[in-house]
């Protein structure tokens, strides 16, 4: 895994969790925030960092200053940067780790935050439930379209099979509230488990395609 930097940039969205393994686009148009993406520009591509996390609860409240976030979040790599009309910016953002917010730093103009990298659990039975799922995927034949979806590749290598988890359920779970429950956990087996109920849910004459969760904006 990457070295995660010293500090984070905070990116916290409302009702939005990132699931690493699937860049995601996002519409940068709030001051501090744009102030951000401004010091990312000044960095190499491989140093432009930033930290995702859901805003708690309640949030609507002191969304202006500086509303708590949830501490188990996503740290990223923002791949690309364009500017967009009446100088706000957009990027695509790609989930590398899950971390945990151990310190705020600052809070001017956007927060910084320390942060520490969450690594998943020894499975011992992690073997056991990637085959499953695969052998499910293998199950749903063109219901789900492998290759548009980037899945093929990840499929064909062992060493890929983590992400291969990760993507499926950034690309399958809707619910704000089921996403941070998969972002927070560092047991494989669980995930896979979580994905897979995902995978029962595809209808037929739908797939994944249409099931694909919406990016929202800042």
């Amino acid at each position: 895994m990457s070295v995660l930097p010293a500090e984070l940039p905070l990116f916290p969205l409302p009702d939005h969790v990132l699931i690493p393994g699937l860049p995601q686009p996002y519409r940068v148009f709030e001051p501090r925030y744009l102030a951000l993406v401004r010091g990312l520009l000044q960095a190499s591509s491989a140093e432009r960092w930033l930290a995702m996390p859901c805003l708690e609860p309640g949030w609507e409240a002191d969304y202006q200053g500086s509303p708590p976030v949830r501490p188990i979040a996503a740290a990223a790599l923002v791949r690309r940067i364009e500017e967009g009309p009446g100088g706000e910016y957009h990027i695509l953002v790609e989930g590398i780790a899950r971390i945990r917010l151990v310190e705020i730093t600052s809070f001017q103009p956007y927060r910084l935050a320390r942060a520490e990298a969450l690594a998943d659990r020894p499975e011992v039975a992690s073997a056991a439930a990637m085959q499953g799922l695969l052998d499910q995927l293998a199950g749903l034949g063109d219901r789900i379209d492998l290759d548009a979806l980037g899945l093929s590749l990840l499929l064909a290598a062992d060493s890929a099979h983590r992400l291969l988890v990760d993507r499926l359920g950034a690309l399958l779970i809707r619910v704000t509230d089921e996403r941070q429950r998969y972002l927070e956990t560092v047991d494989l087996t669980a995930r896979i488990a979580q994905v897979r109920r995902e995978l029962d849910g595809l209808s037929g004459d739908g797939g994944a395609m249409d099931r694909r969760w919406k990016p929202s904006t800042n």
